[in-house]
């Protein structure tokens, strides 16, 4: 029982983190860029070390609500959270082994560097003129400096989770 609740952990923390990044903090620019991005972190390190738990539609569902309570661009952070994922379970595979912190963040780095690219080019796209690249280098600065507290932070959630998947596993076996 127990470790069904627990394998919900990821996504239900990813979510809380989405709604808590959309609240209205009063930040500057750059940290309220920011504020999807630490999402975005999130959602990378359960992509990392959870791929099953966090599936793709709920991802899509989470950057669908960011998008819809930030007042942005109908699908901009759905597709910027999918691609993140796409470099978590795919990019990330190829170069480098997923036990290395180092490597993670490194490949967080570049999931943030083609997240910003690419968000700043479809937001100058929206609004049909060049929109200033600083606050959005601030953010993805912010965003990868927090990415190893984030780990930090989560790392006894996924311990949590492995414990229970664990030993849900070996129940499963006494009964057959």
């Amino acid at each position: 029982m127990y470790g069904k609740v627990y394998v919900l952990l990821p996504a239900l923390v990813s979510v809380l983190v989405a709604l808590a990044s959309c609240l209205p903090w009063g930040a500057p620019i750059p940290v309220e860029y920011a504020l999807p991005m630490v999402s975005m972190a999130v959602i990378f390190y359960w992509t990392v070390k959870r791929p099953d738990q966090i599936p793709s539609p709920l991802v899509f569902l989470i950057g669908l609500f960011t998008d819809l309570a930030t007042a942005g661009p109908l699908g901009f952070w759905a597709l910027n959270f999918l691609i993140a994922v796409a470099i978590a379970s795919h990019g990330l595979d190829h170069f480098a082994d997923r036990r290395e912190p180092i490597a993670v963040v490194i490949a967080f780095a570049c999931a943030v560097i083609a997240v910003s690219i690419g968000g700043w080019l479809l937001s100058s796209l929206f609004f049909l003129r060049a929109m200033p690249f600083g606050p959005i280098s601030i953010g993805a600065l912010i965003a990868v400096v927090a990415y190893p507290a984030i780990s930090y932070l989560f790392a006894p959630i996924d311990r949590a989770v492995g414990h229970a998947l664990h030993a849900d596993g070996l129940r499963k076996d006494d009964y057959v």
